[in-house]
């Protein structure tokens, strides 16, 4: 299945999971998801995925990261070939919450196989152009391994939408 195929399938995911929310559940949901330009944002590498939630104009921004820095979310998740500090090193794992973070560091060094949510994250990265500071509302991360690939992505996607409305709903996450 082509990416273009997987990224209107995961649109058409998060539509159903988390923006058609009976009203009951808003008081539970995080503010991102209760505006109402919101609209998914991914992003692809060879090992891994990342869904965010965000305010349609903020598309523009997370575009121009990547022709300026090769990312959307510079100093978000470590890649491989570049040294330096991580706050998180991550492998093996699945539905892992984090959760009103804020670092001056690459903040992951994803192993295989993990789902993760970050949600209200401040990020902070210093690059040979200077300091890049942005938010994170709410983001769904998955790397690939040997169990998860792109072609099963869906199922665990779907698995961590819906775990992460159970924690909200829980209360055990806010």
């Amino acid at each position: 299945m082509d990416r273009t195929t997987l990224d209107q399938q995961v649109r058409d995911l998060v539509e159903r999971r988390l923006l058609r929310n009976p009203p009951d559940l808003d008081k539970y949901l995080p503010p991102i998801l209760l505006k109402p330009n919101v609209t998914s944002f991914t992003y692809w590498k060879d090992n891994y995925f990342i869904l965010a939630l965000v305010e349609e104009d903020r598309k523009r921004e997370l575009k121009k990261n990547i022709t300026e820095y090769g990312d959307p979310f510079p100093g978000l998740v470590k890649p491989e070939h570049i040294g330096g500090s991580v706050a998180i090193r991550v492998e093996n794992s699945r539905n892992g919450m984090l959760d009103h973070n804020s670092t001056n560091m690459f903040f992951l060094s994803l192993g295989k196989d993990c789902t993760l949510i970050v949600m209200d994250h401040k990020q902070s990265i210093k690059t040979d152009r200077g300091v890049i500071e942005y938010f994170i509302d709410l983001a769904y991360i998955v790397s690939f391994g040997d169990e998860i690939k792109p072609y099963n992505l869906l199922n665990y996607l779907d698995d961590l939408m819906a775990y992460s409305l159970k924690q909200w709903k829980s209360g055990n996450v806010k």
